[in-house]
């Protein structure tokens, strides 16, 4: 989406078509700033469309999803988020119902109760868009210190003025926010087949999260449902083994053996723009989602380009990533860069004689075979890797070629 102009935004507000008003109010979806939430709040509360007093709503909370984490947090205050809310009851919750994600999104403990009335009241649009506000309020890592937040939807749960839908939800929400507080309750539910069947579902996943969360982890800097397509960040990777945590961060590894003592907690949730829910890791200024594949790649790209230094720490890297991929010529020759740059030449060795042995073969194995054997003293086989290398290269000024120059010249001043 293209941001627009002042002036075709107040063309476009001023427009008896209800879509291009719409469309208008979603610039601030995308767009919007913290300035622009008094306009949004005239717009939400008086323009004569639902659907465009919603989106007017929406857009407020997406706007203040992106100041949850990192220095955009600073920009608004307790105080200020206490003075939105007051200016938020300007918008009538019967005539704007996704007002209840605005007031989610402010992430102060005095919109829980709020939230809470509107969950329990017999209308079931309220109930719904209340149910959606909690779903925010509790994902987001303001509130990650917060305990009163999982003991009010323990309490909640053990109200006898809670039907199974509601029962339903709460438990839903007890696994997307990892509140294990839960788990002693499920088996006392009513026994209606599909509220056992989220039970159980939530049970396997709690007690899941309950143990080490070994695996790779990515975040792109955002909160758990932030809306953010204008954000910046590269993002970061986490990789938890059964000893230790790395971090990876613009091409940095570092170890951080004690990471999972700080608060932490796990989620399971679907992040915007992702189809399925995915576990995840928060803390106070990131929400690790379990790496997809395009991520993954990415990282992969960027540590197996053949000028970078080595680096021991990515010994850790391609040993999870060894049992992980898919057993084929690209991915043989990755980790054999993987294990180049870590300088394990054992395992090094062994993928590059494996990449070697497929009938298409990627002649930069010909260099890692290289600096297989000059670490092992092998001088005159690695010169030879080398002119084979070289030999297959298209231009003498690529990447590989000077590399194979640099290793060669070195390899004949030892000589």
């Amino acid at each position: 989406m293209k941001p627009l102009s002042e002036v075709e935004i107040e063309q476009g507000l001023q427009s008896k078509s209800v879509s291009t008003r719409s469309a208008v109010v979603r610039h601030y979806e995308y767009f919007g700033s913290l300035d622009d939430i008094p306009h949004l709040i005239a717009l939400a509360s008086t323009d004569t469309s639902i659907s465009v007093r919603n989106i007017a709503a929406d857009a407020i909370s997406d706007i203040l999803s992106r100041h949850r984490v990192g220095p955009a947090k600073a920009l608004l205050t307790l105080e200020q988020r206490e003075g939105l809310l007051k200016s938020f009851r300007k918008i009538r919750a019967s005539k704007t119902p996704v007002v209840f994600l605005a007031y989610a999104s402010l992430g102060i403990p005095t919109v829980f109760q709020m939230l809470l009335s509107s969950f329990m009241d017999p209308r079931a649009e309220f109930q719904n868009y209340a149910a959606a506000g909690f779903r925010c309020f509790c994902l987001s890592s303001d509130v990650l210190e917060d305990a009163r937040v999982e003991d009010a939807l323990i309490a909640l749960l053990q109200d006898n003025k809670l039907d199974v839908p509601r029962m339903a939800h709460v438990v839903r929400l007890c696994a997307e926010a990892g509140y294990t507080k839960v788990l002693p309750l499920l088996a006392k539910l009513p026994d209606q087949d599909a509220l056992m069947e989220i039970a159980l579902a939530t049970q396997n996943h709690l007690q899941t999260t309950s143990q080490r969360p070994i695996g790779f982890w990515f975040s792109n800097g955002l909160d758990a449902l932030e809306f953010n397509p204008e954000s910046n960040s590269i993002g970061k990777f986490l990789l938890v083994t059964e000893t230790s945590v790395f971090v990876e961060e613009g091409g940095v590894w570092t170890e951080h053996q004690h990471f999972l003592d700080q608060l932490t907690r796990r989620l399971f949730f679907r992040p915007i723009g992702q189809e399925e829910s995915t576990h995840a890791i928060q803390t106070k200024t990131d929400t690790w989602v379990a790496i997809q594949n395009g991520d993954l790649q990415s990282l992969l790209q960027q540590e197996t380009q053949l000028d970078l230094p080595s680096n021991p720490l990515l010994v850790h890297l391609a040993s999870w990533l060894e049992s992980r991929v898919q057993d084929n010529a690209k991915n043989t020759r990755l980790l054999a860069l993987l294990w180049m740059r870590a300088e394990q030449w054992t395992f090094c060795e062994q993928y590059v004689n494996k990449g070697l042995s497929y009938k298409k073969i990627s002649h930069d194995l010909f260099l890692v075979q290289a600096r297989c054997l000059f670490a092992r003293g092998e001088h005159t086989q690695a010169l030879d890797a080398l002119e084979k290398c070289l030999m297959l290269s298209k231009s003498d000024q690529s990447v590989v070629s000077k590399q194979c120059e640099l290793l060669k010249a070195e390899i004949l001043d030892q000589q």
